[in-house]
């Protein structure tokens, strides 16, 4: 079961909160440009084959629900204060460590593109 349905107020408290307190100190601090790592989870369950940023959020999960919350929080904070913001949405991030994860739920095609070519494709 993934974290964010266990403890969904831990996940407000470091996605919600952390962000706001991310975002007042880097304006007190004159940051000039705040980068706010976005999810493609909160586009929930596809319906079409492929998403774009275009496409409506339906977060599903509280972890989804809490990354668009702070998202609107960068939003508020570039309208009230003119604090830039930069929001990317990542779709199937990897890197060494999410190789070698690949039975997790969340595993991305990444993982298993690499088990097939270094261990083989087993259709038994």
């Amino acid at each position: 079961m993934p974290l964010s349905i266990k403890n969904p107020a831990l996940t407000n408290e470091v996605n919600i909160f952390g962000t706001l307190n991310l975002l007042e100190a880097s304006l007190k601090a004159g940051v000039k440009r705040f980068v706010y790592v976005f999810s493609c989870a909160v586009y929930g369950a596809a319906s079409e084959l492929l998403i774009n940023e275009s496409a409506p959020p339906r977060p599903i999960s509280p972890y989804a629900s809490s990354k668009l919350v702070a998202e609107e929080y960068c939003k508020a904070f570039y309208k009230n204060y003119g604090f830039k913001t930069v929001r990317p949405r990542y779709f199937n991030v990897y890197g060494a460590l999410r190789l070698l994860r690949f039975s997790s739920p969340f595993a991305s095609p990444i993982s298993y593109f690499y088990r097939v070519i270094k261990l083989g494709f087993n259709q038994s």
